[in-house]
């Protein structure tokens, strides 16, 4: 099984700089079973995430994604509403890892 971990990914600074942090391993990611992104993956997740999950969903299909928010993620939330990052999350069929 390819897994792939990733953290603090911080997509959005990556796309203020235009600048694409999967380019040159478009392939490798194609080619995973999964890809875990263990928090940080945007900063303000109501507004990104979404636009982190589209350029993941060009490289690989997003069900062979999960995601565990970090403290990044919760900027745009207070921590009791992390049913949110859930929502956005599974709008896109992404995993979404966090203990209950």
């Amino acid at each position: 099984m390819k897994l792939l971990f990733l953290s603090d990914l911080h997509y959005d600074f990556w796309v203020d700089a235009d600048r694409d942090p999967f380019e040159g391993i478009e392939d490798q990611i194609g080619g995973l079973d999964h890809l875990l992104i263990a928090g940080d993956l945007t900063n303000k997740p109501k507004v990104r995430w979404k636009y982190a999950f589209e350029r993941l969903s060009k490289l690989l299909p997003l069900e062979r994604v999960s995601v565990f928010p970090g403290n990044h993620d919760f900027y745009d939330f207070r921590l009791d509403r992390e049913d949110r990052l859930e929502q956005i999350a599974s709008a896109f069929g992404v995993g979404y890892v966090q203990k209950k």
